[in-house]
């Protein structure tokens, strides 16, 4: 939800853009998916992976997990935007954002010794 009460009228139109191109790039990753087009090879080597993963549902699904690659987060820890589409065999998860690569789920053998080496 974007908030325009009292945001300056550039600062709310480049708000309202950005979501639109946001909305827009998954519209069209999930008609790709709809015509059975996942997400590549190349894309999801690209793509930022989420490692010790746990889908949560509270205020609707989200990934949890240790994540490497992401272009704007820096901190390991991250919870993602809304889960649109998500092939757990295939290693992969559209957000709201973006498409992740998904690793070892949460409770792998070795969980605790990887989160501590970073």
């Amino acid at each position: 939800m974007i908030r325009l009460d009292g945001m300056p009228s550039e600062h709310a139109r480049c708000a309202l853009l950005d979501e639109v191109s946001r909305l827009e790039s998954l519209a069209a990753d999930l008609t790709r998916f709809a015509g059975g087009c996942p997400p590549s090879p190349a894309e999801l080597a690209s793509a930022p992976t989420l490692r010790f993963w746990r889908l949560v549902t509270h205020g609707g699904p989200h990934l949890v997990g240790i994540c490497r690659g992401h272009p704007r987060l820096r901190l390991p820890l991250i919870t993602t935007s809304t889960v649109w589409a998500m092939d757990e065999g295939a290693g992969w998860a559209r957000t709201l954002s973006r498409v992740y690569a998904l690793g070892e789920p949460a409770g792998h053998p070795g969980r605790w010794e990887a989160i501590h080496r970073g």
